[in-house]
């Protein structure tokens, strides 16, 4: 009865295929590609969704390409759908102090997945310009009020920087790859637990290798030096080499992250 069954679906699917199959090429600008793919892809799994229209997007091409497949009338929904996308997609370029770059970012990007996510827009932040952008695209409305909220987040970051008497006050130290993962340490405790003692704020940039630290003068120094003894400390370390089995190895992975707390040790 199975196979049955299973020949009946395969069956229906070619007559599907073979009978008012359509399919469409549209080529995709690039501002317009995240606002199409959507947060973790909620927007064109929506279109397939809402149209029964296969929906494939080939980022590789330039300009990105948007294949769309299945029954003619499907095609047509989801074409109609992608096409107003793409002709409605604006972008806007704020520039703003690092500062308030960083109060985007932060070390999780969450504040600028929630305002992507109220607002429907997609957020870039280019940290490494000075001044740094923040790049909003998305539909008119849509990046209107993203502007808002990021524009909003700047004044913050510059009325407290005007209260505490200071101008973007920061550092930037270069590490290996090794000591800065001792800096942020596991889960980020250890980069946490030096912002919540010094009152500093702490971005790490695993590409470029950087601890960078920003705030109040005193707040800064302090952190500095928390960050430089770590790295000083991992320099001056020694290193171990020990041959397990591989049941041993999993035992020990399932265990690393609170042997590396208790140990203060990297383990791999």
């Amino acid at each position: 009865r199975a196979c049955a069954a299973v020949d009946e679906i395969i069956q229906g699917s070619a007559r599907e295929v073979t009978g008012g199959a359509g399919e469409e090429v549209i080529e995709c600008p690039e501002i317009a590609v995240h606002v199409l793919i959507g947060l973790n892809g909620e927007t064109v799994r929506g279109i397939e969704r809402d149209t029964g229209a296969r929906v494939d997007m080939n980022r590789s091409r330039k300009p990105c390409t948007v294949r769309i497949t299945g029954r003619r009338e499907c095609v047509d929904r989801a074409c109609a759908v992608v096409n107003e996308i793409i002709q409605s997609t604006v972008m806007e370029v704020i520039e703003c102090s690092r500062a308030a770059a960083l109060g985007l970012i932060d070390r999780n990007g969450s504040e600028k997945k929630r305002i992507g996510r109220e607002t429907g827009t997609m957020l870039s932040v280019n940290d490494s310009r000075n001044p740094c952008t923040v790049q909003i695209t998305g539909k008119r409305r849509c990046v209107d009020h993203a502007c808002q909220i990021v524009n909003e987040i700047i004044q913050r970051s510059q009325r407290g920087e005007k209260e505490s008497g200071r101008s973007g006050n920061e550092e930037v130290i270069q590490c290996s790859q090794a000591a800065l993962t001792l800096v942020i340490g596991p889960g980020g405790e250890t980069v946490d637990g030096i912002e919540r003692d010094t009152g500093a704020r702490i971005h790490t940039d695993r590409t470029s290798k950087t601890v960078r630290i920003s705030g109040k003068k005193e707040d800064v120094d302090r952190a500095f030096e928390a960050v430089n003894k770590i790295i000083k400390d991992h320099e001056n370390s020694s290193e171990e080499v020990i041959q397990c089995d591989r049941a041993a190895a999993r035992h020990l992975a399932s265990r690393r992250g609170r042997m590396e707390r208790d140990t203060r040790t990297r383990i791999d």
